[in-house]
């Protein structure tokens, strides 16, 4: 799979993370994180936007919901700062 802009309506990334897994050495010890954090994010993401018939986002998130979401963008970027920083590095 070719990541390019026509994708940019992609939400999750999971699928492109796991058929580049050995283009991606550097966060090989974080990588099956990251592709289920995509992957969740991306869920959540729709139902937080358009709910569903039996579920109105605004009842059926909570504050912790926000605080793990907020939690795993953190780990990701600090992966994804790191492994930016070592191929500067290289």
């Amino acid at each position: 799979m070719v990541w390019s802009l026509s994708n940019n309506t992609r939400y999750d990334v999971s699928p492109v993370l796991d058929a580049n897994r050995e283009r991606l050495p550097s966060v090989a010890a974080e990588l099956d994180r990251l592709i289920s954090i995509s992957r969740r994010l991306r869920r959540d993401r729709e139902l937080a936007f358009y709910g569903s018939e039996d579920l109105t986002p605004s009842q059926f998130y909570r504050s912790a919901d926000a605080q793990d979401a907020y939690a795993d963008a953190v780990l990701v970027h600090r992966v994804v700062a790191a492994a930016c920083n070592r191929a500067e590095l290289a």
